[in-house]
Formats: C-alpha cells, structure tokens, sequence
C-alpha cells in the first residue's frame, strides 16, 4: 500500500506544554473548510472510539483497492480517489478529537484534581495489566478501561479501577505495589471528577 497507512504528525508549537495530538494537522487542516461547511443542523456527536474507527478504514481501504482496476471498469460513477482518502480523513479526526480533550473549558479548581486522576489511573492500570496478563485479573475488564480518552473518561477509569482493585482485593493480596490507600483516593477522586464532568443527561457507556 501506499503512504496513507503511515500516520502524519505535524509539529506545531504549543504553549501549554502539552503533547500533540495524534492524528494529523496537515489532514485536519485540508479538511476543516469542508467540516465547516456542514449546516449545524446535521452535526452530529462522535461516539465512535476514533482509534479504532480509523483502523477499520484502513483496512477496509486496503482491501478495496486491491480491486481498483475492477471498481473503475464496473462501477464507473465510484470514486476511487475518495476511497483512498478515507484514512487521511480519519487522521484529521483524530486530530479534532485530541483538540476538543486539549483546549475544553474545565470547571475552576478541577485542573489539580485531573492531574492527580490521571497519576493514579497510570498507577493503578499498569498493575493491572501486569496482573492480567499473569491471569490474576480478566484481561478484558482491565483493556476495556485502557480504552477511551479524555477527562470524563478518565474519572469513570479511576472509578473503575478502584471497583476493580476492592472486588479482586484477595486475589492481587501480595502481588501489587498498589496500595489501599491508592485504591481508596482512586474511588473518591474519580467519583468527585465524575459529579463535577459529567454533562447532564450523559450516560457512560458500558
């Protein structure tokens, strides 16, 4: 295949101090007047696990143009041009995606409180997928939570965690350098992150 299935970065300053987004600035760029362009009517929330999505382009890609020669003889009208841009066009989204994490408005004070989150999930989930992958926790509960981004995301994976860590408390006994006491501010900061990120009406999905 070509250069599509090797995803783009541009570096672009940045004065938070944050890293780039994943995903391409080039391809975010290109395709931004076009996104602009959709009446705000027919915008719709992502719900998709970008990642992934994108993913399954390229595979989908792969294989389709495997057959090019064919779709341009039989379905004439089928641009084979906007099939092969489908990966880029993921790249741009999950550019967007990593914007709308970096520069969201949080609610005053939440900042310390996030940071703290987010040291204690990488503390806890890399115990956790020691420990799934000698068996003592399922490996699927513990990816399931590796999954998703973004500061809501991160309150429900802390919650998760602790439930995690309490239930099979017995089980991961002497086999983890986490502590009760992490399990135990893990629980709070995450169920104080959920109240205060969580839109109104938001479900999270199970």
């Amino acid at each position: 295949m070509s250069h599509e299935n090797t995803p783009e970065t541009t570096p672009r300053p940045d004065s938070a101090g944050d890293p780039e987004p994943a995903g391409s600035h080039e391809q975010y760029d290109r395709w931004l007047p076009e996104a602009q362009a959709i009446p705000a009517a027919e915008v719709r929330r992502l719900r998709a696990d970008v990642n992934l999505a994108v993913a399954n382009a390229r595979i989908g890609v792969d294989a389709v143009l495997v057959h090019s020669d064919r779709i341009k003889s039989e379905l004439p009208r089928l641009s084979v041009s906007t099939i092969s841009d489908l990966p880029k066009l993921g790249l741009a989204v999950m550019y967007a995606e990593g914007q709308v994490d970096r520069y969201a408005a949080l609610p005053s004070g939440v900042k310390k409180m996030l940071a703290r989150a987010g040291e204690l999930r990488r503390i806890l989930l890399s115990s956790a997928e020691s420990l799934a992958q000698a068996g003592v926790l399922p490996a699927a509960g513990v990816a399931k939570i590796r999954e998703g981004r973004g500061p809501i995301d991160t309150a429900g994976d802390c919650v998760a965690l602790a439930a995690l860590f309490t239930k099979r408390a017995r089980a991961v006994r002497g086999k983890t350098p986490v502590t009760a006491a992490q399990v135990r501010e893990t629980a709070e900061v995450g169920a104080r992150l959920s109240a205060v990120l969580r839109p109104k009406g938001a479900r999270r999905k199970v």
